[in-house]
């Protein structure tokens, strides 16, 4: 059984007053955060750079890089192997440079699947870019095959 000395009481109200001051400096830590995600948000710039463009591969793009930064690439499309069991992909190259790839095993062959969704962080200098998008060894494609890519530039929360 717990007595409530006056001892004890203070020392309770002093640890809750400690807790209360961790509570409020998280909290200050947590609205600063909420703001700058909030200002990036507001900020968020985007392009469609290629949408919905018909195949087949290769296709290409241009888009701005407004600042120096990270830029997000968001690619999609669609492909087929000629021959079943196959592993088919696209690559997909900026300023000549190839930064990712899609891909994935084709079971059946000769028939046109949508490859993964492929999202790219990539740090640009300001300016002009090209995006590439190209075909993998064994992957076909054709007028039935669609293409897509967008870009948003990422701000820095710091």
């Amino acid at each position: 059984m717990r007595v409530d000395t006056p001892q004890n009481i203070a020392q309770i109200n002093k640890e809750l007053s400690k807790q209360l001051t961790n509570v409020k400096r998280e909290l200050k830590n947590v609205h600063v955060l909420s703001k700058q995600v909030h200002n990036a948000l507001t900020n968020l710039q985007g392009q469609q750079v290629l949408q919905n463009i018909q195949g087949p591969l290769p296709v290409n793009g241009n888009f701005q890089s407004n600042v120096a930064g990270p830029v997000l690439l968001i690619v999609s499309g669609s492909g087929f192997s000629a021959t079943p069991s196959t592993a088919i992909g696209l690559s997909i190259a900026v300023d000549g440079t190839i930064r990712g790839i899609s891909q994935f095993f084709a079971n059946a062959a000769s028939t046109h699947q949508t490859f993964p969704s492929t999202f790219l962080v990539l740090r640009l200098p300001p300016g002009p870019h090209k995006v590439t998008i190209a075909a993998l060894a064994n992957t076909s494609t054709d007028a039935n095959d669609h293409y897509n890519v967008v870009t948003l530039q990422l701000q820095s929360l710091t």
